[in-house]
């Protein structure tokens, strides 16, 4: 088994919010209601289980800047998916 140190472990969001999810599953007897209804606030996994991150900061975009943050995207989906089929 690999033990390597947790801070050389690099795993994405996606994967750290599915771990947790599977260790909670685990713990409440693989039910995902019991997850949700979870009482043992002591956990440091507790603010996490329910696969988002509490702590993150919401953005409170107006209509204006949310349409130009998709437009700026999208041109970087556009600039990708043309340098990518280039390259083949």
């Amino acid at each position: 088994m690999n033990h390597e140190p947790l801070e050389n472990i690099v795993m994405s969001k996606d994967h750290m919010s599915r771990a947790i999810r599977k260790y909670c599953r685990g713990c409440s007897g693989d039910s995902t209601k019991e997850v949700k209804l979870c009482v043992i606030d002591y956990c440091p996994l507790f603010p996490f289980r329910m696969g988002e991150d509490p702590f993150k900061k919401k953005l409170n975009l107006t209509d204006k800047e949310r349409k130009e943050r998709s437009a700026r995207l999208n041109r970087k989906k556009t600039i990708a998916s043309t340098s990518g089929s280039a390259q083949s």
